[in-house]
């Protein structure tokens, strides 16, 4: 079976890079990179009700644009099990076009960097059977079962994201050193008494009780564990800390505060600490979201369909902004869309576009131009950062009228990266995900249920 997919079959005179060569966009691209440090816009995030291209056609399912968002999200995020930077994975969700069907049928399609292996086809699969049979009475043992699954799949990445002492580095991540995260957290404290005036005493001793808390389990996990068993329980024990911290309204507050301080380099440096705790309270705050998102629609999940998609084969680069970089790859989000855009009229039959295309992290700035421009997706959140060993698949069998499509979106795309060179300026690296629970929780938007859960009161990173 063939592991990856060829990227370029199109002959020259009818490839989508016939009327604006590659070469050119290409340069365009290094021209950007070197004024911007391959930064050219800042991370944002979009609301969805500034989307102008949303479809009627939609309206009749169960999902929300917003619930379709997160899904995608989530199914993304706990999809992307590999380490480091280019460990990314995306994903749609589809509703059925049948409104006479008693229980609505999803198909969710994922697409990855690398092909996703056969374990984690099966651990998503399991995840997803779960959540089919799911009841209000054991709504809290399935969210328990469901976090030990993501957390026990994910152990090597949650010792990344720690960035523990106990974790074995890739080969390829040998020669970063950064200090454990627990590290970070004296920096933490060390701004409470800043951020929260004298009239604030009980806010104060709230958010440094929160902290110290926090301190104590991550420490105490660089232990070794007396046995396997002991070791799911102390995974379990840390997500769930992260997760109480993150959805503590004090803490929120606080972040709240910190973020509206001038952008120091000391600031910066705590604001990604939080960042770093709210990726691993994603453990706990996915399964979570889909319980309650599987109670709140009956049936939604009874039929799910997973399709995973082969990855491209990585095409020559002769020029690049990193000196090591040889090559072009098609990333996740754009992997989907060439998908939907040649399926089968039987299977657009069957069911509906998706809206949102979710990923393990947010958008590169390529990726965000393509979708914006490509027109049928949400572009949801880009980080800003410039990849230029992008591409997008050039083949001899789109049918014409796509092949016009594609390069009609790089043509827009050259004239926003051209647009970008005149303003330009130089931008830090960004992290390159976000969870924004803290976000969630200060803004409303995290689910009633999560925080009543919860119990309490009160780029690029891994």
């Amino acid at each position: 079976m063939t592991s990856r997919l060829p990227a370029r079959t199109a002959s020259p005179d009818a490839s989508i890079w016939t009327d604006l060569p590659e070469v050119d966009f290409r340069r365009n691209i290094l021209a950007l990179e070197r004024l911007t440090n391959a930064v050219p816009l800042e991370s944002q995030v979009f609301s969805p009700h500034e989307w102008t291209h949303a479809s009627s056609d939609f309206r009749s399912g169960r999902l929300s644009l917003i619930d379709e968002q997160r899904l995608a999200d989530d199914t993304a995020y706990i999809a992307a099990v590999g380490e480091g930077a280019q460990s990314v994975a995306a994903a749609t969700v589809q509703e059925s076009r049948d409104p006479s069907s008693a229980k609505a049928s999803l198909a969710i399609t994922i697409a990855s960097m690398d092909a996703v292996d056969a374990s984690s086809q099966d651990f998503l699969r399991s995840i997803f059977s779960s959540l089919s049979s799911v009841t209000s009475e054991i709504r809290e043992s399935t969210v328990t079962r469901l976090a030990e699954s993501i957390i026990h799949h994910h152990r090597f990445r949650l010792l990344n994201r720690l960035r523990s002492t106990r974790w074995v580095k890739p080969a390829y991540l040998a020669r970063t050193h950064k200090k454990p995260l627990h590290a970070d957290l004296p920096a933490l404290v060390s701004r409470v008494d800043l951020i929260f005036g004298r009239r604030e005493r009980t806010q104060r001793r709230d958010v440094e009780a929160h902290l110290a808390t926090l301190s104590a389990v991550l420490t105490a996990f660089e232990e070794p564990p007396a046995s396997e068993a002991d070791e799911d329980a102390r995974r379990l024990a840390l997500v769930r800390a992260c997760y109480d911290f993150c959805t503590s309204p004090v803490v929120a507050e606080y972040y709240r505060r910190l973020r509206d301080l001038t952008p120091t380099s000391q600031v910066q440096a705590c604001l990604k600490t939080l960042h770093q705790t709210e990726k691993i309270a994603a453990y706990y705050r996915i399964p979570l979201s889909l319980v309650d998102m599987a109670l709140a629609r009956p049936g939604l999940f009874a039929n799910t369909e997973l399709c995973f998609l082969l990855p491209y084969e990585p095409t020559p680069l002769e020029t690049a902004y990193q000196p090591w970089a040889s090559a072009a790859h098609v990333h996740a989000e754009v992997s989907l869309a060439v998908h939907h855009d040649t399926a089968p009229a039987e299977r657009t039959q069957l069911w509906q576009r998706p809206r949102c295309v979710g990923a393990s992290k947010y958008l590169c700035y390529l990726c965000y131009l393509f979708v914006r421009h490509h027109g049928a997706y949400f572009p949801s959140a880009t980080h800003g950062a410039c990849y230029d060993q992008w591409t997008v698949p050039d083949l001899a069998d789109f049918p014409e009228a796509l092949r016009h499509r594609y390069a009609q979106v790089l043509r827009a795309m050259t004239s926003d990266i051209r647009a970008a060179c005149i303003d330009a300026k130089r931008r830090p690296e960004p992290m390159t995900s976000r969870e924004n629970l803290l976000d969630m929780l200060r803004e409303g938007t995290l689910d009633k249920n999560d925080t009543e859960t919860n119990g309490t009161s009160g780029q690029a990173e891994p």
